[in-house]
Formats: C-alpha cells, sequence, structure tokens
C-alpha cells in the first residue's frame, strides 16, 4: 500500500532490489528527483496507518 501511495504522489521506481522471499528495498525518487528508498522487512506488515512490526518476544 506505500509504494502505490508514493506512486500516486508522483514518486518514480528507479531499481527494485525485492528478493524471491518478497524482502528488501525499492529506490524511488520525488517528482523533482531526490533519491528515497522503501524497505519490506521480514514480518513488517503495512497498513494505511503505516507498518506494524512484530511482537517481540
Amino acid at each position: 500500500s506505500e509504494q502505490r501511495r508514493v506512486v500516486a504522489l508522483g514518486a518514480t521506481l528507479k531499481q527494485d532490489f525485492i528478493g524471491p522471499n518478497g524482502y528488501g528495498w525499492q529506490v524511488f525518487t520525488d517528482p523533482i528527483g531526490h533519491p528515497f528508498c522503501l524497505c519490506r522487512n521480514k514480518g513488517v506488515v503495512w497498513s494505511d496507518q503505516g507498518p506494524v512490526w512484530p511482537e517481540r518476544g
């Protein structure tokens, strides 16, 4: 959902480093060219309110 949100705001995907297990990062640029990354960590789920981290026990 976060990837869809940043693209809708004008970001452009430049490089994708998501592995076969679904984890990694993607490099985007904002509308004026500043780079930023979105990361997907094991166990983290994105909601409309932001990341939901796994509980540690």
